[in-house]
């Protein structure tokens, strides 16, 4: 927990290591802004993120693919080269349907076996997608 924000375990490592490679990383989150930024803010992460996206920006919330194919657009990515980490199976959707690759890390909803059918990757916790990452990244 940073200046009373709870964080996932594993987040700070994730980002910096996406950072060091230069990866762009965005946020495409349900949440209202202006909360979104000032949590991430808050969190001592903002700085990581060259975009925000949120529920107020887009007509259609997820699982809609709005929000991501906003986010991807505003990084200047094309969606089919974009990872999304996700926690929700709306949110899966919403990325699947922009056509993201998707890493489930999943919160509170343990995903189904409809949702496993998907496709996507899911691991117990962001360290391990830290490790898949990480792994990716030295393939090249």
């Amino acid at each position: 927990m940073q200046a009373g924000v709870p964080l996932r375990p594993g987040i700070g490592e994730l980002l910096q290591l996406l950072q060091a490679h230069g990866v762009p990383c965005g946020v495409a989150t349900s949440t209202h802004r202006p909360l979104a930024p000032r949590k991430l803010e808050m969190a001592g992460l903002l700085g990581y993120f060259k975009a925000i996206t949120t529920g107020n920006d887009v007509a259609h919330p997820k699982p809609a693919p709005d929000i991501y194919l906003l986010a991807a657009q505003r990084m200047g990515v094309p969606a089919a080269r974009c990872l999304a980490l996700e926690d929700s199976p709306a949110g899966v959707s919403a990325a699947l349907a922009a056509g993201m690759t998707v890493i489930q890390v999943p919160d509170l909803v343990v995903p189904d076996e409809g949702l496993r059918a998907r496709g996507h990757r899911i691991v117990a916790s962001l360290h391990h997608a830290r490790e898949l990452l990480q792994a990716r990244l030295r393939a090249g």
